[in-house]
């Protein structure tokens, strides 16, 4: 994974930390929800154990909407994907140049 910049980070969170806890905080209230809908939830009445359910599939729907599209990292956006793709070609090309000079000395 290369930063802006073309430099090779640690991991992918590094740098990241408000929207770590951003995307924590949202995350949690989304668990935090789906437990309380939950309680509202009587197995013994269809009628009163359908639309819990239904809301706790929908908010898990949306929390993984929201950490994977939201505050994901798109490869469609065009000047990280030209940064990764130029990062990419600099190593590339640094290890060409590394395997002709080590040829050039055989």
């Amino acid at each position: 994974m290369y930063s802006a910049n073309g430099k090779n980070r640690a991991h992918s969170g590094e740098g990241h930390g408000v929207s770590n806890v951003i995307i924590f905080v949202v995350l949690f209230a989304v668990l935090c929800a789906g437990f309380y809908l939950t309680s509202f939830a009587d197995l013994f009445s269809h009628a009163a154990a359908w639309w819990p359910m239904i809301a706790v599939i929908g908010s898990g729907i949306i929390a993984y909407g929201v950490g994977m599209h939201v505050f994901g990292r798109s490869d469609a956006h065009p000047d990280r994907t030209a940064n990764e793709a130029a990062a990419v070609a600099e190593v590339d090309a640094e290890y060409a140049q590394a395997l002709n000079a080590s040829a050039r000395k055989h």
